[in-house]
């Protein structure tokens, strides 16, 4: 945070500098003009930088159909990732090519539910871990996608009738940490809960 901070001031102070430099000679020589571009340049790939950092995206008013066509996407194309799906029922995995990209991910996914259902038994018979953390499930049903460099949480419901996912992406994005520590916190819940076992 405090790189991007002063990276932004010395992105303004360099382009004030350099307005001021061609404010007063009234022509703008090579190095004016050098300043002025490369000015332009860092600030623009700050703010490039930025947006892409805190980056949000919504889908609205999908189809099941797309829907479950856009979450086999997801799952298919994190390829190196590993994927974590925290669910209470897993209801969107009732779709054929959504339980075939589970399957097909089994590797790096691993399921959090509350208590096991038919959806869970097919995909552990694939392979794919699944945790019971049991008591209470928490409100929160979202899809984290962990890679270097990059996480993704996609957070998905039915509102009347239509499919919505909300899309969001950077290393520090408030719900990516979020996302992550309430994983962490489910599996530690899982682990104490097989120890008392």
């Amino acid at each position: 945070m405090v790189f991007q901070v002063l990276e932004f001031f010395g992105a303004m102070f360099s382009l004030a500098i350099s307005m001021s430099d061609m404010a007063r000679n009234q022509t703008i020589t090579h190095l004016n003009l050098l300043f002025l571009v490369l000015s332009l340049a860092f600030t623009a790939g700050f703010v490039w930088q930025e947006a892409r950092y805190h980056r949000v995206r919504k889908n609205k008013n999908m189809s099941s159909d797309k829907f479950f066509r856009y979450m086999a996407n997801q799952i298919k194309t994190s390829r190196n990732a590993k994927v974590y799906i925290v669910s209470d029922g897993l209801s969107w995995a009732r779709d054929e090519r959504v339980l075939e990209a589970l399957c097909g991910k089994k590797d790096g996914l691993t399921v959090l539910m509350r208590a096991r259902n038919k959806q869970a038994d097919a995909l552990a018979a694939a392979g794919v871990e699944i945790i019971e953390y049991g008591g209470q499930a928490p409100v929160s049903r979202f899809t984290l996608i962990e890679s270097s460099g990059k996480s993704v949480v996609l957070v998905g419901w039915l509102n009347e009738g239509s499919h919505e996912v909300w899309r969001y992406e950077g290393g520090n994005h408030p719900f990516v940490n979020t996302a992550q520590d309430i994983v962490d916190c489910l599996k530690s819940r899982s682990q104490a809960r097989s120890a008392a076992d």
